[in-house]
């Protein structure tokens, strides 16, 4: 299965994930459509970092 298949018409797919509290009110603050507002970042951030390097 390739995103193609899964993905919405505006190439998004629904997940469900664990954030820390942390990040979670520090998103929502910023009031509605917090959650597109995680993507912006998360994208941005992959413009310089490689996840693989993430050390967890």
């Amino acid at each position: 299965m390739n995103d193609d298949d899964i993905a919405g018409s505006d190439g998004l797919i629904a997940i469900t994930m664990e954030l820390s509290t942390e990040v979670l009110e520090a998103f929502q603050s910023t009031g509605d459509r917090w959650e597109e507002r995680i993507n912006a970042a998360l994208k941005d951030w992959l413009k310089h970092h490689n996840p693989s390097d993430v050390k967890i």
